[in-house]
């Protein structure tokens, strides 16, 4: 790998470097958006649930009271009679100079509700829209959900804003039951009718104040997790980038050796005949070689140059690093001949073939104003160095009648 070629790949490297970040910095992104959301939709559960506990329980003593047609309490400056019960004769009665007054689930709600409103995170509020006590009429933001409710809908919650405070409204509708008609006959109500809603409301603050922790926690993991990222990837570039200049250095240390053909950067002849004296004593090693011969060379030297020849040489050297594994011994063994062993392999010829002849059609579809590359190739297998001599042999006659067939096809 020459100068200009390092500096063009690592030129690539930091273009896909910035590439990976941008993906990895949206991803880290669409995951705190997501939480952050999961977060709020937690908040807005939490209060659902806390809300709906709330009407249930207002519910339930509201039945009880209206089960038992209602309870009397001492009247007080908090407690006068209800004016909306002057029409039932037993509304008052004294017992031992003290007055009691009938508290009717109208009129019990309502007063829970003001003593909750001092104590309590839910404010609760019974309403409708034709309300009997003006102190029960509907604020704006109930409007909406009763009106829903005469359309058939139950149930209504949302996030509003209230008095500049963001808040959880919930509601649900009442409806008129046997027990409500001692009051309600009278207004012309029947029983299965809307007769109006309770509300809850609950501050969102309170919620957010109790998870805030959690929020802090998955915002402080997001942020160690994308720099941990980002240090992996700086990380990675530079280690690469520095293996690679040691590869280098290695490779020029090798080719002031003679082990690399200059022109292509292949192995050389005299590293090829070092590695087989190295490995003589191997033998159970199966060796796949492949014997290549570029055809028309000495046609592209007479008409182009020799100029042409060797880029054809290089087009061809190319192709084979291509077609090969890294690992795989590749080498120029002269002008126009390379050869390739493959160690323990277990591809197929045919496969091979397929991708050398891929390469090939590649190659000559991107250099369409130069010289065809054009290569004949063949196979052999042998068990251990000691008949790689003959594997070389067989692959090479396994080449040439690939050449002739070629010139008889022509």
């Amino acid at each position: 790998m020459n100068d200009f070629k390092t500096n063009a790949f690592f030129s690539k490297l930091k273009k896909q470097l910035l590439f990976i970040f941008f993906i990895w910095t949206i991803a880290v992104l669409f995951s705190l958006r997501w939480n952050i959301n999961r977060h709020y939709q937690t908040i807005q559960e939490t209060a659902l649930y806390i809300t709906r506990t709330a009407f249930e329980k207002d519910i339930l003593y509201r039945g009880w009271v209206a089960s038992h047609g209602g309870v009397y309490v001492p009247v007080d400056a908090k407690t006068p009679p209800n004016p909306y019960l002057g029409f039932v004769l037993t509304r008052d009665f004294s017992v031992s100079d003290k007055d009691y007054t009938l508290i009717n689930p109208a009129y019990m709600t309502r007063q829970v509700f003001d003593l909750q409103s001092e104590t309590n995170q839910v404010t609760s509020h019974i309403t409708g829209l034709k309300p009997i006590n003006i102190k029960n009429a509907a604020y704006p933001f109930e409007v909406k959900a009763l009106q829903a409710f005469e359309n058939g809908q139950s149930e209504y919650y949302d996030v509003i804003e209230v008095d500049g405070e963001e808040v959880f409204f919930y509601m649900q509708a009442l409806y008129v039951e046997e027990s409500c008609l001692a009051c309600h006959e009278r207004y012309g109500e029947q029983v299965g009718q809307v007769r109006g809603g309770i509300s809850e409301i609950v501050r969102l603050r309170t919620f957010r104040d109790i998870f805030q922790p959690q929020y802090s926690r998955f915002l402080w993991m997001h942020t160690l997790i994308y720099f941990i990222g980002i240090f992996g990837l700086v990380a990675s570039f530079y280690y690469l980038r520095i293996n690679i200049h040691k590869q280098l250095h290695h490779e020029k240390q090798l080719l002031k050796m003679g082990y690399f053909d200059p022109l292509t950067g292949l192995y050389s002849r005299s590293f090829f005949e070092q590695f087989r004296k190295d490995n003589k004593d191997r033998e159970m090693v199966s060796i796949k070689v492949v014997y290549f011969d570029v055809d028309g060379l000495k046609q592209a030297n007479d008409q182009y140059g020799h100029a042409a020849g060797d880029e054809l040489l290089q087009r061809a050297a190319e192709v084979i690093r291509q077609t090969f594994r890294d690992d795989d011994i590749k080498v120029r063994l002269s002008g126009d001949e390379f050869v390739t062993l493959l160690l323990n392999a277990k591809v197929g010829e045919a496969e091979l073939a397929e991708r050398i002849n891929r390469y090939i059609q590649e190659d000559n579809q991107k250099e369409i104003n130069k010289p065809v590359l054009d290569i004949s190739f063949g196979f052999s297998n042998v068990m251990g160095f000691q008949k790689l001599g003959f594997g070389l042999q067989q692959a090479d006659a396994a080449m040439y009648q690939q050449k002739q067939a070629k010139k008889a096809a022509k």
